[in-house]
């Protein structure tokens, strides 16, 4: 069975980050990034087999997912951040094991 575009949309939505809850929803955007082949972009270091064109635009990619999940409020924070790493490493700083686990 085909399944519909909206199935596919729904089987990848994420909820949108809004400061509670980091540990489930960084499991969740790690997953979708992986499905991408976006979860690379993650490591503070440029693999070996990637070009430094395709390193640029993996980071860009990864960076516009992120950000596009993320609350305005989150956003302003990490507007001019550029690298997934760096991205990354902000967030996990300012979240990470500070917030209550979903319910």
């Amino acid at each position: 069975m085909a399944s519909s575009s909206s199935d596919m949309k729904n089987l990848f939505e994420i909820r949108r980050f809004e400061g509670i809850g980091f540990d489930l929803w960084k499991e969740r955007i790690q997953g979708i990034l992986f499905l991408k082949d976006c979860d690379k972009a993650l490591e503070a270091r440029k693999p070996e087999d990637i070009s430094d064109d395709a390193w640029h635009n993996l980071n860009r990619k990864t960076v516009t997912y992120i950000k596009m999940v993320v609350s305005d409020d989150i956003l302003v924070d990490l507007k001019g951040i550029t690298t997934a790493s760096k991205l990354w490493a902000k967030l996990k700083t300012t979240y990470e094991n500070t917030t209550p686990a979903e319910q």
